[in-house]
């Protein structure tokens, strides 16, 4: 088992200097095309999200598609598609657990029942597909 970390920000160097001292292995890959992004995310089962300021990051329902099921803070809209427990894990950041109790707890669930969960993240992500936008669109405004 190992963590990959894509993307980049000011704590990067900080966090590459905990996952040192960590028993875990870590990978830390810096911005990937979407070629790097989609190869991580076909070798995942878990998609980590722990965030103060998203709305709705479209990064969610891409690991959907591919069955990554999400531990991801509660905050913008993230909440109206990820359900706790359901179809992913969900985090308050101003809450009064860390998000590695969270990440333990979703770590914990037996695999028949984290299969499930990546079932029906998979079915949620098929909501942000573009042939469901323009329906939408269809239905909405030009109907």
């Amino acid at each position: 088992e190992r963590m990959d970390f894509v993307g980049d920000g000011r704590k990067r160097i900080e966090y590459e200097r905990q996952a040192e001292s960590s028993d875990h292995k870590t990978v830390f890959h810096g911005f990937l095309d979407t070629r790097g992004v989609r190869n991580v995310l076909s070798k995942s089962h878990f998609f980590l999200l722990p965030s103060d300021s998203e709305g709705f990051p479209k990064v969610i329902a891409e690991a959907g598609c591919y069955g990554c099921v999400p531990v991801v803070s509660d905050i913008g809209s993230i909440g109206h598609y990820v359900k706790d427990e359901t179809n992913g894990f969900l985090w308050d950041p101003k809450g009064q657990q860390s998000f590695s109790t969270v990440l333990e707890k979703a770590l914990s669930v037996p695999g028949k029942f984290l299969e499930q969960k990546s079932e029906r993240i998979f079915l949620t992500a098929e909501e942000f597909t573009f042939e469901n936008y323009r329906r939408k669109l269809e239905a909405d405004i030009f109907n």
